[in-house]
């Protein structure tokens, strides 16, 4: 499981850095396999306001409420 984590991480990573290192417009086209029906406007929108991201609190992220009491 360790690994397999460790692989969702690093291509998340790969991923991450490589929309950060190219324009939004380059990504539109990998997108549309998974987002086909959206206008290429819409999938360039979504994309350019990832790049931007935000700050969100780890509390707001991750919760404890399923572990066993």
């Amino acid at each position: 499981m360790r690994k397999l984590l460790a692989g969702v991480l690093a291509v998340l990573h790969k991923a991450s850095n490589w929309l950060l290192d190219h324009p939004a417009e380059d990504a539109v086209p990998s997108m549309k396999q998974f987002l086909g029906r959206l206008d290429d406007k819409v999938i360039l929108e979504g994309l350019q306001k990832t790049r931007q991201g935000s700050r969100i609190p780890y509390d707001k992220l991750v919760t404890n409420e399923y572990l066993p009491k």
